[in-house]
């Protein structure tokens, strides 16, 4: 605003009154505002305190009750307490018995466990091969020869994301899967939501009459997914089946955003301390190879409850199908093992960036032939430097220089002339 005065002084004066006005009325307006948030978060905070005194309430209500009708033979003619037990009596009693494996050496049965990877690292045929030994009471086909095969059960599967393309590529006429293998894609659930997802679980529950594995990929599908919820809901229908006599296992995938993925993965990193995630019965990631050769890498994060950590993960690759074979399909077979120090996984992107890509083979597994060429290399070479080494191996000179301690190879870090070439003699 241009106030124009013949007055200088009188142009200041308005001109700072008006200024004065405009700040106050600023300052107020700015205050108002906080102080209804404030109001709304206060009324929000009551809500929550009377709903968790209305549901202590209940239960103390509920207590109340039950005691009265104990105290009152009249009112508790329908509640009986039963006798204490000795030790043989509660041994003897029907129970479902909890051994053996879902998922040999990664899930037990009878346990809630979960699968965690990052997006397009193959998890659903990771979950089918695991869903398939489970169905046929087989050792899974990532597994090494005489390894524990799983225990025979009913499968149900949820699968979440829409994958009949790929599917009907992987699996032809799906002639592999078993009478006893159940799928539920995630547009036949009643309600499509995390809570219809639960809903169809526990209805689906009441029907079992063997014992049944529950598959979930992935649950973070949904947006609002709740862990916590979902175990709790899953530790229900366990309840529920083992009076029955019935045994429920649950395996669950979920998407993680790995963090310095050319490390190995701890489980601090992936559970972050969430006591959650610590109540799972078993943890294990897939995990991508650092060079791109299509290998694949199995952690354990947290072992299943009873067993002993090994310190190895399992190195594992795909095998595609072959379609002039007909119970051909498309999935997982073992490669070796390693130890976790020596699993490097697949750098993410922001690491690759600006790196030129890795050529002659230098991002694949170091085997026992590659042992052998380096003895030989070290013991027919004049001077065994390992940068000459490394270029005629197509690997990276700190590579075989690792290696070369390993196996007790003396190297000279620092090259030192080279054989000359048959043109230059």
């Amino acid at each position: 605003m241009k106030l124009n005065f013949k007055n200088k002084t009188t142009t200041y004066l308005v001109q700072r009154i008006i200024g004065g006005v405009a700040t106050i009325v600023t300052t107020s307006i700015c205050g108002f505002i906080a102080i209804r948030q404030h109001r709304q978060e206060r009324k929000e905070q009551r809500k929550e305190k009377e709903k968790d005194y209305d549901l202590r309430n209940r239960k103390d209500v509920e207590r109340e009750k039950m005691l009265r009708a104990l105290d009152n033979p009249d009112l508790g003619a329908d509640i009986k307490i039963a006798n204490q037990q000795s030790f043989q009596q509660m041994l003897s009693r029907p129970m479902a018995k909890s051994s053996g494996w879902l998922v040999p050496w990664y899930a037990k049965k009878g346990q809630i466990s979960g699968c965690v990877a990052a997006a397009d690292t193959g998890k659903t045929i990771l979950m089918t091969d695991c869903a398939l030994a489970a169905a046929n009471g087989t050792t899974p086909t990532f597994m090494p020869s005489g390894a524990p095969k799983a225990d025979k059960m009913d499968v149900v599967y949820y699968l979440l994301e829409e994958r009949a393309g790929e599917f009907r590529d992987r699996y032809g006429n799906g002639a592999i899967f078993p009478a006893n293998f159940g799928w539920v894609p995630k547009g036949d659930l009643a309600i499509q939501t995390f809570d219809g997802l639960i809903a169809d679980i526990e209805k689906r529950a009441d029907g079992f009459n063997r014992d049944t594995a529950v598959f979930v990929d992935p649950l973070s599908r949904f947006k609002n997914w709740d862990l916590a919820k979902f175990l709790s809901a899953m530790e229900d229908v366990q309840d529920k089946c083992a009076a029955k006599g019935i045994i429920v296992s649950v395996l669950f995938s979920a998407h993680t955003e790995e963090t310095k993925a050319w490390k190995p993965l701890t489980p601090d990193m992936v559970r972050g301390g969430d006591v959650v995630i610590q109540q799972v019965g078993a943890l294990f990631a897939l995990r991508l190879e650092r060079g791109g050769n299509g290998f694949r890498f199995l952690q354990t994060l947290k072992v299943p409850k009873g067993e002993v950590e090994k310190g190895t993960v399992d190195v594992i690759r795909f095998e595609s199908r072959k379609k002039n074979q007909p119970n051909s399909y498309t999935h997982l077979v073992y490669h070796c093992q390693k130890k976790e120090s020596e699993a490097l996984p697949l750098k993410t992107k922001a690491e690759t960036k600006g790196e030129a890509p890795q050529a002659g083979g230098r991002g694949r597994l170091w085997t026992e032939k590659d042992t052998e060429r380096l003895i030989e290399l070290a013991s027919t070479l004049e001077t065994p430097d390992k940068d000459h080494i490394a270029d005629m191996m197509g690997r990276t000179p700190n590579m075989v220089y690792k290696m070369a301690r390993m196996n007790g190879i003396q190297l000279m870090s620092k090259p030192r002339g080279r054989k000359p070439k048959p043109d230059e003699q």
